[in-house]
């Protein structure tokens, strides 16, 4: 079975800028060697340091334009045909095509083109046109040459360094790269030699001969094989690590939705009870509280959904739940509200804010039977919203006032939300408890 992108070990290759440069430094060897070698000529020996300086500059260039469509928004449409042709495998398609047409016009504009040679290098689209079935025998016979370079490639990535050097390491794959090679050069020489292209004293092969062993032939084949390997380990490289990313955004999104869905199961319980208590007495207020309990989860469940909401929208849902719990404990809450908001359209995470709250009731006015206290304050300026929280103490002997789960889940919300963002303070004062958040919207 083969593994995904995210699951290839190349962190194994202890030195991976090594591995990168050596394939393209021995490719270039092979180019200069391949150009020294070449006395007579010929189109293919000729244009040896053109392929390489080519092949270099147009796949470095499609790596960066790769890289940068990456770091695009992945909604954006306008740019998605552009992110599927910076894709390596496409990227090799083009460029192969555009040398088989390159080598077309070439072959069209010189008669009798393998006799007579060096060729005039000139790219003739008219002329093409023109003698159309001339240009198909020739385009055909170097696509046949294109697609064993791209097969080579394609063994090369999806095979010997996405299964053998990832699972195995460096030593294997260069191991069975050499063995692979020595294997297929004669077979694709000899699948060169059958193109009607071929005549006696000359063939399309790097040799420019029969003998589809010759180390000529090898050394294309490793050149082709050694060129491509530091473009495929970059490219596998940054879409691993793109992988990884998006795996840990989708971890961090699943773990804020879970926190956002959380309810205080304290607050619904009393809730449910008192509103039986009043039930039973028959209370008019019973129907009131139900109807408020139900807009309070109605929120929960589909506003909490959202990302962002209104501020305004979040601090009418606070109010909600401020008086269904005054409707609940009676005259033993003292409620002061001060809200200076002068932006309609302001933005916030929601259900931020009424952990703060809730921290108040439980630590504060519940515990005890005695009437406590709560102030609420909060601004907008600038930017910075502020929402302060002061409560009361129950005066309950050995009674712990530290923080609980519910602010330790605001505090790990605000980190995934508002990373660099936020401050969240809180202190006891004697008898009262201070909370204070503050937040560049």
């Amino acid at each position: 079975m083969s593994k995904s992108m995210s699951e290839l070990n190349f962190t194994r290759l202890k030195h991976y800028r090594l591995a990168v440069l050596l394939p393209l430094l021995t490719a270039l060897a092979i180019e200069v060697f391949l150009s020294l070698q070449t006395t007579n000529g010929s189109a293919l020996g000729a244009f040896s340091w053109v392929r390489f300086s080519l092949l270099t500059g147009v796949l470095i260039s499609l790596y960066w334009l790769h890289l940068i469509l990456q770091q695009s928004s992945q909604s954006d449409a306008s740019v998605g045909w552009l992110r599927s042709l910076a894709s390596l495998d496409a990227a090799l398609v083009v460029l192969l095509l555009v040398w088989a047409l390159f080598m077309t016009s070439l072959f069209v504009y010189n008669p009798d083109p393998m006799r007579n040679q060096p060729l005039e290098p000139v790219f003739d689209p008219v002329l093409m046109l023109q003698e159309w079935q001339l240009s198909l025998y020739y385009f055909w016979q170097f696509g046949v040459m294109a697609a064993v370079i791209f097969f080579y490639y394609w063994m090369n990535r999806y095979h010997f360094i996405r299964k053998i050097l990832a699972q195995h390491g460096v030593y294997v794959y260069v191991l069975s790269s050499t063995l692979w090679l020595l294997l297929t050069y004669p077979v694709f020489a000899w699948l060169v030699l059958q193109l009607p292209l071929t005549i006696p004293d000359q063939s399309l092969l790097p040799s420019e001969d029969h003998n589809i062993f010759a180390a000529m032939n090898l050394l294309a084949a490793g050149s082709i094989w050694a060129l491509t390997a530091p473009f495929i380990l970059a490219f596998e490289r940054q879409q691993g690590a793109k992988e990884v990313a998006e795996i840990k955004q989708q971890q961090v999104q699943a773990e804020l939705k879970m926190l956002q869905q959380q309810v205080n199961p304290h607050f619904l319980f009393n809730t449910l009870n008192s509103i039986y208590a009043l039930c039973l007495t028959g209370a008019a207020n019973a129907a009131t509280m139900l109807l408020n309990l139900s807009d309070l989860l109605r929120y929960v469940v589909y506003e909490g959904q959202k990302s962002r909401v209104l501020l305004s929208e979040d601090l009418d849902y606070l109010k909600n739940y401020i008086e269904l719990q005054r409707m609940r404990l009676g005259d033993r809450c003292k409620l002061s509200w001060l809200a200076n908001i002068n932006d309609s359209q302001a933005k916030i995470a929601p259900l931020l804010l009424v952990m703060l709250v809730e921290n108040a009731f439980k630590h504060g006015i519940e515990p005890t039977s005695a009437a406590g206290k709560i102030d609420i304050h909060s601004s907008l300026e600038n930017g910075e919203f502020v929402f302060t929280c002061t409560n009361s103490l129950a005066d309950i002997p050995n009674a712990s006032h530290e923080a609980g789960i519910g602010l330790e889940n605001l505090q790990r919300r605000l980190q995934l939300t508002y990373p660099g963002q936020h401050n969240l303070t809180s202190q006891q004062t004697g008898s009262l408890w201070h909370a204070e958040l503050r937040i560049l919207l």
